[in-house]
C-alpha cells in the first residue's frame, strides 16, 4: 500500500478537505486514542513503526513536566513517568540520546572518569605476611578511590609498597582482606579482565621476546583489534623514544628504554588505574620529565586514576593530589597532597619528612 497519512477526525457540520489520505504509513505514529465509547474511524491504521515513539498523554488539568522532550529521536527513550508524591531522584536523565541506554556500562570509553556511583577502587583491611616469618609485612590497610587522581605512596624500603600495588594488580595474593574494583572483588574478575583495567607497570620492566614492535602489538593481540599505530608513535615521542629502531631485539634496549617502552606498552591498553613501581628511577633528569610529562597528560585526557611509588618527595608533591605514607607496617597516613607536606598529622610522617615538632617546615 503506498504511504499515506491518517485522516483527522471532522468536526460535525463541517467537510472534509479534498485529497486527504486515509491511512497512515508504515513510518508513522501511532493513531490517535478514541475516547471511551466511540468507534475508531475505518482504515485508520493502529500499529506504531518500529523506529517511532511518540510522547505520552497527558491527563487533563496536569502539565507537562519541563525539559520533557516533546518527541523521540531515532532510537531515543522518554524518561519513566514519576508516580504522584515522589520527586524524580537527582541526575536523571530525562531522555536517552541516539545510540545510548540506560544500562551503559560505566566502563563505556565514554563514560570514563564520571566515578560516583561506584568506586573505583576499595581496599579493605588488607594483610600481608612475610614468607618466612609469621609478622606481618603489612596489615589492616583501608583505602578508597572514588573519582581518578594520582596518588603518591611514599614510605621507607621494606614498608610493602610494592607488594600492595601486586596485590592491587591480582599479581600476588593477600592473607586477608578484599580489593574490589567498580564494585566486584577482585576474585570474582578473570585475571586477564582485571589487569587490562587495573595494570601494573614493574620497576624492572619485563620485556617480551622479539622486537620492539612485537612488544608494543601484544596489546592488540590481546585486544583482538587492530594496533593503533598513531598513537604508539605519539607515545613513544613523548617519552623521547621516536628514533627507536621498532625492529630491533627488545632485549638489546638499554634499563631506561626498556622502562619507557614498558610504560607505552601499558598505556596502549588504555586502563582505568595505572599502577606505577618505581617507573623513574633508572632514567636521566630529561627521560624522567618526559615520562612524567606524559603521565599528568595522560591523567588528564583519559581521567586515569594512578597509584604511583616513588622515594624522590619532590615528585610526590609536584605531581599528585593524595598522598598514602606506608609505616609501621601499615597505611600511616592518606592525606592531600599539599596537607601532608605542610602539616603531617603523625609522629611517623614528620619524622620521615625530616620536619622538626612543633613547625610545618622540612629541616
Amino acid at each position: 500500500m503506498a504511504p499515506s497519512t491518517a485522516a483527522k477526525r471532522v468536526p460535525k457540520g463541517r467537510k472534509r478537505p479534498e485529497n486527504t489520505a486515509a491511512c497512515i504509513s508504515t513510518r508513522s505514529t501511532a493513531a490517535k486514542r478514541v475516547p471511551k465509547g466511540r468507534k475508531r474511524p475505518e482504515n485508520t491504521a493502529a500499529c506504531i513503526s518500529t523506529r517511532s515513539t511518540t510522547v505520552k498523554r497527558v491527563p487533563k488539568g496536569r502539565k507537562r513536566p519541563e525539559n520533557t522532550a516533546a518527541c523521540s529521536s531515532t532510537r531515543s527513550t522518554t524518561a519513566k513517568r514519576v508516580p504522584k508524591g515522589r520527586k524524580r531522584p537527582e541526575n536523571t536523565t530525562v531522555c536517552i540520546s541516539q545510540g545510548e541506554s540506560r544500562g551503559q556500562s560505566p566502563l563505556d570509553p565514554s563514560l570514563k572518569g564520571r566515578v560516583g556511583r561506584v568506586k573505583l577502587l576499595d581496599i579493605t583491611n588488607l594483610t600481608k605476611h612475610h614468607h618466612k616469618e609469621n609478622s606481618p609485612l603489612f596489615s589492616g590497610i583501608n583505602a578508597q578511590i572514588n573519582e581518578p587522581c594520582i596518588i603518591s605512596v611514599i614510605g621507607a624500603s621494606g614498608q610493602g609498597k610494592s607488594t600492595l600495588l601486586r596485590i592491587i594488580g591480582m599479581l600476588e595474593s593477600a592473607d586477608e582482606g578484599t580489593v574490589r574494583y567498580r564494585n566486584r572483588l577482585s576474585s570474582e574478575w578473570f585475571p586477564h579482565d582485571w589487569r587490562t583495567k587495573v595494570c601494573y607497570v614493574a620497576q624492572q620492566a619485563v620485556m617480551l621476546a622479539g622486537s620492539v614492535e612485537d612488544n608494543l602489538r601484544t596489546v592488540s593481540r590481546l585486544q583482538k583489534k587492530e594496533m593503533d599505530i598513531k598513537l604508539a608513535k605519539q607515545l613513544l615521542h613523548a617519552v623521547k623514544l621516536e628514533d627507536l629502531d621498532w625492529n630491533k631485539r627488545a632485549a638489546d634496549l638499554s634499563g631506561g628504554e626498556k622502562q619507557r617502552l614498558a610504560l607505552v606498552r601499558s598505556l596502549l591498553l588504555r586502563p582505568e588505574v595505572l599502577l606505577l613501581d618505581e617507573i623513574t628511577a633508572s632514567l636521566d633528569i630529561q627521560s624522567k620529565q618526559a615520562v612524567e610529562q606524559l603521565l599528568l597528560d595522560w591523567h588528564n585526557k583519559e581521567g586515569v586514576a594512578m597509584i604511583w611509588i616513588t622515594h624522590d618527595l619532590e615528585q610526590a608533591s609536584q605531581t599528585s593530589s593524595q598522598i598514602w605514607f606506608m609505616a609501621n607496617n601499615t597505611l600511616c597516613e592518606n592525606s592531600p597532597t599539599k596537607t601532608f607536606f605542610e602539616c603531617p598529622a603523625t609522629d611517623l610522617a614528620r619524622g620521615f619528612l625530616q620536619i622538626p615538632d612543633g613547625t610545618g617546615e622540612q629541616a
